[in-house]
């Protein structure tokens, strides 16, 4: 198999969703491609540059919303499955954070729905919205964990996925 950085980013995408960020290393990445760890930087400046291409690939395909509420559902449920997703987003959030669809898309629906008197506002609104969700991902993956740790049952994601839509209801209408 040719490296490629879309064969980097899918493998680092694959070790996310199965063993969460905190074994998302470099070194384990080359190994799991079978490289060195330094082949991996032909094709991702650093660790942050590959978060912000893992984030890209988990949004790339985020379907038109017409309100935030549908769009936080999309979000949350698309996030929810990966570990430590929510701390991922933040990453690229802080990088690069005009390769954040979801960003996007929230300040397009703020737009449109007359939020703010002008881009400053639709763009705090935007992200208050996002960081409701990637807070309530965040908070509901540290709760299954903690559940798993205490060996009780854990929250279920239709309750998380309620939380969203419910706060994101009301922030629209904020």
């Amino acid at each position: 198999m040719a490296l490629s950085r879309d064969t980097v980013v899918e493998t680092a995408t694959r070790i996310l969703r199965e063993y969460g960020l905190g074994d998302l290393t470099m070194r384990r990445l080359a190994r799991e491609l079978g490289v060195q760890p330094g082949a991996l930087y032909w094709h991702v400046a650093s660790k942050q540059d590959l978060l912000v291409a893992v984030t890209e690939s988990l949004m790339d395909t985020l379907p038109v919303h017409d309100d935030a509420a549908g769009l936080g559902d999309w979000l949350a449920s698309t996030l929810l499955p990966v570990p430590d997703a929510a701390d991922v987003v933040r990453v690229a959030l802080a990088w690069r954070p005009e390769v954040v669809s979801a960003l996007a898309a929230f300040e397009e629906l703020a737009g449109a729905a007359g939020v703010g008197a002008g881009v400053a506002v639709r763009q705090a609104w935007a992200r208050g919205a996002l960081d409701l969700v990637l807070g309530a991902v965040a908070d509901h993956q540290e709760g299954t964990r903690a559940a798993a740790a205490r060996e009780t049952e854990a929250p279920a994601v239709e309750h998380a996925l309620e939380r969203v839509r419910e706060a994101m209801a009301r922030w629209a209408r904020a």
